[in-house]
């Protein structure tokens, strides 16, 4: 599977969001990637997150798919 051009367009909408915050589903809108293919990507490191996203969180099942080490 090319993961790359999917971290790309997760990537590409964190930048449009401009959200400190953003949800899964935020994310999903974007893109119409498969939610578990973004946890997956996610928790894989393989997203290069942009600088202003402090955290990433999944709302519906109350969890934190990724946080910023300070």
């Amino acid at each position: 599977m090319d993961y790359d051009r999917y971290a790309k367009a997760i990537l590409s909408a964190l930048l449009k969001l401009e959200m400190e915050e953003p949800d899964l589903s935020d994310i999903w809108v974007f893109t119409s990637i498969p939610e578990d293919l973004i946890r997956e990507l996610l928790g894989k490191g393989l997203v290069n997150v942009p600088d202003n996203v402090r955290r990433i969180k999944d709302n519906r099942r109350r969890r934190i798919l990724y946080e910023r080490k300070e």
